[in-house]
């Protein structure tokens, strides 16, 4: 279960954020864990502080805390110093969050060191600058989580699991490398933590380290993998593996060889809640693999503070209203005019639900646009959505019909109940003198034409996502590219 706050409200980290910060939650997560349990699963969760995360406006003007007034970016605001007493009182409040955890009957429990939260920002010779006995060398700068794993042990035993989450790398100059993680994760089995989680980065606005913390579409699946790979060499404990794990073999070959003792997954579960029943059924083709996009959960959850969705998947924070359930009634034949993305979730749906579907695609392919968002190297994942629903069709048995262009007579003929049309947008090509010629193409005509890049100046017309995209696609092709752009 995501971060929850051991200190409210300095601590909180984003809107909805849940709470372990008084007995008064115990009751609400207990509830939690028996349906958690009522089902045959274990539930964790892991509890936290923003600490330099923290934002006025969520923390009831507070603001953001820290071992030192030093921040990942100048975009962030400086954090205030934390007192010793301070220090104390939160060290405190972790061990008892950690107490409550168990009293709700949670099986395990994970203090949150990565990232750019409270914990790390100690762990972190980056951001600590402290001359106390909380700063200094490794031994200060470990003592805020080692205090807090102690205190911990006395409330809930030394039989309770604790998962300490940490990055193996803060790709950050001046930050803590792998060789030092692994010295730090030595130091947490020596104290009797019972397995370390091992993720990257720091504070996802602070680039590059940032987006190795929230890894964007152009990652490769698993590249974290190496990290705790590196840090299961020098402990005898449990290690966690996190990163872009989006398909149950790559899962299973990283805990094959050795790399892992388990196998965390995140966005994978949003994009499909059965990833893991398919996987133990055999049904690994019918995952719907995130994408990595960030848009529905990141950015809407933590950038927006709206409630999270999907881009894959349209349940996600609507249930049970758009879960496909049964028809009751007379099934209705329904005609879908187009076989992109939109049109093929169509056809899913309505066939989940009863009715009678056929797809009609003018072109000779399914796949719409995602065949040219999809086209660049570093989009390739947008494929594997275009994969699910085409295989979707397969399995469902949904008749699609290509190269077929539909036109008022042919549905007429058709005789559909329902007519869906998902037949997407159309570029406006601007009424600019001379812009139809042979030497004039399309972002299409490029992008899905097998282009062949003959070291020639290209002209790109508009510097948008779109315009930047085949730029790149078209400088890796060889070409002498410039963007011209009306915008400043």
């Amino acid at each position: 279960v995501e971060n929850c706050a051991v200190d409210f409200p300095s601590g909180r980290a984003g809107a909805t954020n849940i709470r372990l910060d008084q007995d008064y939650f115990i009751p609400g997560l207990s509830r939690l864990v028996e349906i958690v349990h009522h089902h045959g699963a274990k539930i964790a969760i892991q509890i936290n502080h923003s600490g330099p995360s923290g934002v006025p406006a969520k923390t009831e003007g507070l603001g953001p805390v820290g071992a030192s007034a030093v921040s990942y970016s100048p975009r962030l605001a400086t954090p205030r110093v934390l007192e010793q007493k301070e220090i104390e009182d939160i060290i405190e409040k972790y061990a008892q969050a950690m107490l409550r955890a168990k009293k709700a009957g949670f099986d395990a429990a994970e203090l949150h060191g990565a990232h750019g939260y409270l914990m790390a920002h100690f762990m972190s010779s980056f951001t600590n600058r402290r001359k106390d006995e909380y700063g200094g060398d490794l031994e200060g700068r470990l003592r805020f989580p080692l205090k807090i794993i102690r205190r911990s042990r006395e409330l809930v035993g030394a039989a309770y699991p604790i998962i300490m989450r940490m990055s193996g790398d803060e790709f950050l100059e001046g930050g803590r490398d792998l060789e030092g993680s692994q010295e730090v994760a030595r130091i947490f089995a020596q104290e009797g933590i019972d397995a370390i989680h091992v993720t990257a980065g720091t504070h996802p606005a602070l680039h590059p380290s940032g987006t190795l913390t929230v890894d964007p579409v152009a990652y490769e699946q698993g590249w974290r993998v190496y990290l705790a790979e590196a840090i299961k060499g020098v402990v005898d404990i449990s290690v966690i593996a996190v990163g872009v794990i989006r398909e149950p073999a790559f899962a299973e070959a990283a805990l094959a060889r050795g790399k892992a003792d388990f196998v965390a997954i995140g966005r994978g579960l949003i994009a499909d809640p059965d990833w893991a029943l398919k996987a133990r059924e055999g049904r690994e083709t019918e995952i719907r693999r995130c994408i990595s996009c960030n848009e529905g959960c990141i950015r809407r959850r933590a950038l927006m503070d709206v409630p999270m969705r999907c881009a894959l998947n349209p349940e996600v924070g609507r249930l049970p209203r758009l879960r496909a359930r049964p028809i009751e009634g007379t099934p209705k034949r329904v005609l879908v005019v187009g076989g992109g993305a939109g049109g093929m979730e169509a056809a899913r749906v309505l066939k989940l639900r009863g009715h009678e579907v056929t797809v009609w695609e003018r072109k000779g392919v399914l796949g719409g646009q995602l065949l040219l968002a999809g086209a660049p190297w570093f989009k390739k994942k947008l494929i594997w959505f275009l994969e699910y629903l085409t295989r979707q069709m397969r399995i469902l048995s949904i008749p699609c019909e290509l190269n077929m262009e539909a036109t008022p007579e042919k549905v007429l003929a058709f005789a559909p109940d329902e007519v869906i049309l998902a037949t997407g947008a159309e570029p406006e090509i601007p009424p600019i003198p001379g812009i139809v010629g042979s030497h004039v193409k399309s972002l299409e005509e490029v992008l899905v034409g097998d282009y062949e890049g003959g070291g020639v100046p290209v002209v790109v017309m508009g510097g948008g996502i779109k315009g930047a995209e085949v730029a790149l696609f078209l400088a890796e092709k060889g070409e002498r590219v410039t963007i011209v752009e009306m915008l400043p």
